[in-house]
């Protein structure tokens, strides 16, 4: 049967593409070699590379686990599910600062000045 109009069951599809979209994309990363090329440009930066490669595992599990617990609501769980849009927003602020993070390291890697002269 369908949970009540509103019940947070009903953004499971939407989190389950989400963590499929990250899933890909941080594969795509690994595979296309975006992080050694990173560390070829800039050797100093691979304490960064390991910790965003630490936090991509970090971030899938986040996502399994939140799904789990909607998975397991029940539409009167009223303080449960309060607490699941919480983490849900609190979720989507970690990916977004971890896409920060990547954006920033990549832009400094390839876009500070050396000093080489032009």
């Amino acid at each position: 049967t369908q949970p009540p109009k509103g019940h947070v069951q009903f953004g499971q599809p939407a989190l389950r593409r989400l963590c499929a979209h990250l899933r890909a994309d941080f594969q795509s990363q690994e595979n296309n070699g975006f992080f050694e090329e990173l560390v070829l440009q800039r050797p100093g930066v691979e304490r960064q590379i390991r910790q965003l490669r630490h936090e991509h595992d970090e971030l899938l599990r986040l996502g399994e686990w939140i799904q789990r617990d909607i998975g397991q609501t029940q539409p009167d769980d009223r303080l449960i599910i309060a607490d699941l849009c919480a983490r849900v927003s609190r979720y989507l602020a970690i990916i977004a600062q971890h896409e920060q993070c990547e954006a920033t390291l990549t832009l400094a890697v390839f876009n500070e000045d050396l000093g080489t002269g032009d």
